[in-house]
């Protein structure tokens, strides 16, 4: 263990605070720094009461010892929410794993239920709580702190321990200048001498995106002219800036795992693969209903291998043209979800013809997808924090008792069973989103269109992955039960007729039929549970969000999902 450090004022105060608030004892230590120079990285160590005989460690914080006590207290809490916990014998020796698991998980639920409120200034909106709870949340709560900093080169630049009341957005309007010039140069407005001139730039925090894991987003509103344009009218833009999180430990980890650069690449390498494709297969598809994405104007990091590198994604405000975000306590309506499968099968159809026309595979095509053992392991820190907040959800319902008992029995297979539906082992292998549920989809006013949002997590899987998510996540239950096989048939539809248009024959080329479709959506359904009781969070303390993940949890139960037949097809699969 760390040397132990008490002379600092601010870790002392925070320690006698927290320590009330757990009835436990609260240790922080620092730990070894570059050389004596830099920033110190703190550990918590939240010394339980006797009766729970355990330790539990919250993962390092990153901060400075001038840091006031208020901004170490915020570091503290949110790195309370990324816990990891062993199980300790009475003796003081480390138990054997299966006790570990077993008892670790439930003291973990104790420590997250003493939980204090954060400072007001610090409060999250419920949005963005929701958004913080999704898989691409899972690399920014590592399991294993010690080890995923070891990934790292040198200590991480001080520009990532400034309080975030100190930082500001990357983009001014000289950078927005930049941005407007480059774009239009790109669409051969302005000559490579010619420049955009701004006359009015406004930069806000998006408030229903605010203080999400792995960016922070601004809406800027810009109106500029261009050169020859002098008495004609201004030109107006509503746009969203993504960059990095100004959360010092989200930040230091999203660049770890590259969140940012892959959402970046694709929209720089994927999507203008896709854009030429379809100009080569389908010249006359007008643009509008070319991808059902947001049109990228700028992204700031694609070709950059410096590790400092403010990155920044410039994409179209959607919401300024009608489009609305779906309310995830309600779940979507039956016309919102099949806009969504309609537009992934477009998504899913242009991919799996691309992939065929290539000669090689797409990992090796786009080395930056997510990869299988990344993306598992992802699931796997999901399930082991949201594992046992589940377990002490079911608990108070004696009715989904026998559900508990078969989801605790499978929990040693999960990681095997994820892994192996994520993997690209299907004759329709092809690029996937990954996070597919509504709080990621736009919808137009009007209903007749959808546009995915957050391509992060994109990876190369099997297409039920991510039609099983959306189901399963975001509708509700007597909606699911009534309409499930009717939107895997508009999920069919449109992903065959689209990939026909394409020159690809799903069924008679591929020898993938609507029943083999049917097959994979089973298994893919036990990913998308699992998926759901790692972010379970999400749904509890919502009463229609809390009823619809029982509904879930027991219709899956009584079709067998649970079971060890299926487990085993998974992992056949």
């Amino acid at each position: 263990m760390p040397e132990k450090r008490n002379e600092n004022f601010a870790s002392t105060a925070v320690a006698a605070t927290y320590s009330r608030r757990f009835g436990g004892d609260i240790l922080l230590t620092s730990g070894p720094g570059d050389a004596g120079r830099g920033p110190k990285l703190w550990h918590a160590f939240v010394l339980c009461p006797p009766r729970t005989s355990a330790l539990v460690e919250a993962p390092p914080l990153l901060c400075t010892d001038n840091f006031s006590g208020a901004p170490l207290l915020r570091r503290l809490r949110l790195a309370t929410l990324r816990l990891s916990l062993w199980s300790v014998e009475e003796d003081g020796r480390e138990g054997s794993d299966s006790s570990r698991h077993n008892r670790g998980e439930r003291i973990q639920m104790k420590v997250f239920t003493s939980l204090p409120a954060p400072p007001s200034e610090c409060q999250s909106s419920p949005q963005s709580q929701r958004r913080q709870s999704t898989l691409s949340h899972a690399l920014v709560t590592p399991a294993d702190t010690d080890s995923d900093l070891d990934r790292t080169t040198g200590t991480p630049d001080s520009s990532d321990l400034l309080d975030p009341q100190q930082r500001s957005p990357a983009l001014d309007e000289t950078m927005a200048a930049l941005v407007l010039t480059k774009y239009h140069r790109f669409k051969g407005v302005l000559d490579d001498d010619q420049q955009a001139h701004i006359t009015s730039f406004h930069l806000e925090e998006d408030s229903e995106a605010a203080d999400t894991a792995l960016s922070d987003i601004y809406v800027l509103k810009v109106v500029y002219t261009l050169p020859g344009e002098e008495g004609a009218s201004e030109r107006s833009l509503d746009l969203i800036v993504k960059q990095l999180p100004q959360d010092p430990f989200a930040r230091f980890f999203v660049k770890e795992a590259q969140f940012d650069l892959r959402e970046i690449k694709f929209y720089t390498k994927i999507v203008p693969d896709m854009v030429d494709f379809i100009a080569d297969r389908l010249p006359d598809l007008p643009a509008e209903k070319q991808l059902p994405i947001p049109k990228c104007y700028y992204p700031l990091g694609d070709e950059e291998i410096d590790p400092s590198l403010e990155t920044i994604l410039v994409l179209e405000d959607l919401k300024s043209h009608d489009y609305r975000s779906p309310d995830f306590a309600k779940g979507l309506r039956l016309d919102q979800a099949t806009l969504a499968l309609e537009a992934i099968a477009k998504m899913h159809a242009l991919s799996l013809a691309m992939r065929l026309a290539h000669s090689r595979p797409f990992n090796d095509v786009y080395p930056f997808l997510f990869q299988t053992d990344k993306a598992t392991d992802s699931y796997q820190m999901l399930l082991d924090r949201g594992l046992p907040q589940l377990e002490l959800f079911l608990e108070k319902k004696p009715h989904m008792t026998p559900v508990l008992k078969c989801i605790l029995n499978i929990r040693h297979d999960m990681k095997n069973v994820i892994s192996a539906l994520l993997s690209p082992r299907c004759p329709v292998a092809l690029l996937t989103h990954t996070d597919f549920w509504c709080n990621n989809l736009l919808f137009r006013a009007d209903g007749g269109h959808c546009i995915v949002l957050d391509w992060q997590m994109v990876t190369y899987s099997r297409p039920t992955n991510d039609v099983a998510l959306l189901v399963i996540s975001s509708l509700p239950g007597e909606l699911r039960r009534a309409h499930q096989h009717q939107l895997l048939d508009t999920y069919w539809q449109a992903f065959t007729a689209f990939a026909a248009k394409l020159n690809v024959d799903v069924e008679g080329g591929l020898g993938y039929s609507r029943a083999h479709l049917q097959e994979d959506y089973r298994r893919s359904q036990l990913l998308a549970i699992l998926l759901c009781i790692g972010s379970v969070d999400v749904a509890l303390g919502n009463a229609s969000a809390e009823q619809r993940l029982l509904d879930a949890l027991k219709d899956l139960h009584a079709e067998q999902i649970f079971s060890q037949q299926t487990i085993a097809q998974c992992l056949a699969a």
